[in-house]
C-alpha cells in the first residue's frame, strides 16, 4: 500500500504545464524507448539462458519494473536536499 501511495503523490507532484510543445511529443517516446530498452534485452538474456517464453517476459517485466525503485530514489534524495531540481 505504500508504494501505490508514492507514486500517486509523486505523479501529482508533476509540473506538465513547464513542457512545451514538442516535449509533449518525447516525454512518450523516451518512455517507450527507455521500457523498451529494458524488455528486450531481459527477454532475450532470459531466452538465451533456456528460459521459456512465459518466464522470460516475467523476468523482462521484473527487470524494467527495477526503475522505479531509482524514481524513488531521486524523489527521496531530492526532498532531503542531495540533488537540485537542475539535476532533474
Amino acid at each position: 500500500m505504500g508504494y501505490e501511495l508514492f507514486f500517486v503523490v509523486m505523479g501529482l507532484s508533476v509540473n506538465l504545464g513547464a513542457l512545451s510543445g514538442t516535449a509533449f511529443i518525447l516525454l512518450p517516446v523516451t518512455c517507450a524507448v527507455a521500457f523498451a530498452g529494458k524488455l528486450v534485452p531481459a527477454y532475450a538474456a532470459s531466452r538465451v539462458g533456456d528460459l521459456g517464453p512465459e518466464d522470460s517476459a516475467t523476468v523482462a517485466v521484473l527487470v524494467a519494473m527495477r526503475g522505479l525503485i531509482e524514481l524513488v530514489a531521486l524523489n527521496v534524495g531530492l526532498s532531503v536536499g542531495l540533488i537540485d531540481r537542475r539535476l532533474l
